[in-house]
């Protein structure tokens, strides 16, 4: 008889709340062991935990490819909820190897490892991504880039990526 309320119990318990999940989840806090230009794809999959979900090649050859978990709980009897999202897409180049982080939703990374894995690669990316979408065949010149800090006819100041520097721009 008490084995029995305890089983009935028990299934009011598991009916009373709820859990839902989305992909798999993966080792976000991995992240900064990354490698720019030697992580391999196999090799991020084992730091992570969990294959990616979703790839796609872009207009470079590189290949982005994308980890994302979404996990929701609700309790009837708390009334409280809880949802966990986090996604995490890099780019790898065509070689195989990592070359920067692309986006991260639900996940921090330190000042440090933002520079590291998304500012700085991003900017040595940006003329090839550049070339790509202008349809060229062969970008000419791409270790001469540099980084310019430059100011428009408004006198608003930004920044671009080229190898000829633009008239009244300075080497960032």
């Amino acid at each position: 008889m008490i084995r029995r309320m305890l089983m009935i119990v028990a299934m009011v318990l598991v009916l009373c709340a709820a859990k839902s999940t989305i992909g798999t989840d993966f080792k976000a806090d991995a992240l900064p062991s990354l490698d720019v230009g030697k992580t391999t794809l196999a090799q991020a999959t084992a730091l992570l935990g969990a294959p990616p979900q979703s790839s796609q090649v872009g207009v470079t050859g590189a290949t982005v490819y994308t980890w994302s978990y979404i996990e929701a709980k609700a309790s009837i009897w708390t009334g409280k909820g809880s949802a966990v999202n986090k996604r995490a897409v890099l780019v790898f180049n065509s070689d195989g190897t990592f070359q920067r982080i692309l986006q991260l939703d639900g996940i921090v990374l330190s000042p440090a490892d933002t520079e590291r894995l998304i500012s700085r690669p991003a900017i040595a990316a940006a003329p090839l991504v550049r070339a790509a979408q202008q349809g060229a065949a062969q970008v000419t010149n791409q270790s001469a880039a540099r980084q310019y800090r430059c100011t428009d006819e408004k006198g608003q100041p930004y920044i671009t990526v080229t190898a000829d520097p633009p008239a009244g721009c300075v080497v960032q």
